[in-house]
């Protein structure tokens, strides 16, 4: 095939096109060519992947079963704790708030498992903490399970005065009261660590985090009229005394035969007072008070 007659009538009509021009008084190389615009170029827009819901880690666990002896003002205590790491760094050792400790000769820890049975370790007891080893770090979003068992012997609560702090632990011939009696893991703070404090002479020295809590209550001896009032609704299974409570900082219990019982429904909460007759005005003024709080 060949290509010579096509390139020949191009270059006529290019030479008829400059005569053209050069006739109307136009310089030919005055003529500026058009220039083809340039294709338009588009940058594609990532797409966002889209990323599956995550469920947030389970809420820490305190299971509880006490034995309480009214003669003997002592509790066995059973208890298995669940705590999951929501901190950014990995956890060396737990640190435990073990406030019965800090009475004298009121706490006695028995057994400190971990969830495969095997003892744990080189624990240290001071005061009212106990720090807790691990057998390797617990690295962000990690679980671990401990089993505890321990006796405590309540003390006899005094009359506070400016060298005695008043305190909700302990018996008296009215009552009995337990209040930070478990085990609980204290906060942690990354970058600061633990945040648990000794205990001073006046108000509350700890924080606790939020947790669920399942306990089982029983009491011995048998007493006509005993009262338990608990962070929890009871629910009563022979002599078993059964409580759930979640999302709370702490549970505790006041145990008495002389207690009166007020309510006040605020919607769908019903409010529960508790008061020993010696306290009928205080008592009321109290639930009433806790009533228009809410």
């Amino acid at each position: 095939m060949s290509f010579r007659k096509p390139f020949l009538l191009i270059a006529l009509i290019s030479l008829l096109t400059s005569a053209f021009l050069s006739s109307c008084g136009v310089s030919a190389a005055a003529v500026e060519t058009p220039t083809a615009a340039p294709e338009p170029t588009f940058t594609p827009i990532p797409t966002l992947t889209p990323v599956p819901d995550q469920e947030p880690p389970a809420a820490d666990t305190y299971t509880l079963s006490a034995a309480l002896d009214l003669s003997a003002h002592t509790v066995q205590v059973q208890e298995t704790i669940r705590y999951t790491n929501r901190q950014t760094e990995a956890l060396p050792e737990l640190m435990l708030a073990a406030e019965a400790n800090a009475y004298t000769g009121a706490f006695q820890l028995s057994q400190l498992t971990w969830q495969d049975g095997q003892a744990v370790e080189n624990i240290a007891l001071a005061r009212n903490q106990l720090k807790i080893p691990l057998k390797a770090p617990l690295a962000p979003g990690g679980t671990i399970e401990i089993h505890a068992a321990y006796q405590i012997t309540l003390p006899h609560l005094v009359s506070p005065g400016t060298d005695v702090r008043p305190t909700p632990f302990g018996y008296t011939e009215n009552q009995t009261n337990l209040v930070d009696w478990i085990l609980l893991v204290a906060p942690y703070q990354t970058g600061k660590g633990w945040l648990i404090h000794e205990p001073s002479i006046f108000g509350e020295h700890q924080v606790y985090s939020t947790a669920d809590y399942t306990a089982d209550l029983t009491v011995s001896p048998a007493v006509e009229g005993l009262v338990v009032a608990a962070s929890a609704p009871e629910t009563r299974n022979g002599d078993v005394r059964h409580y759930e409570l979640a999302n709370a900082r702490n549970f505790a219990l006041s145990v008495s035969s002389e207690y009166q019982v007020n309510t006040r429904q605020v919607g769908d909460v019903t409010v529960l007072g508790y008061n020993l007759p010696l306290y009928p005005n205080a008592a009321k003024q109290a639930l009433d008070d806790t009533a228009r709080a809410l």
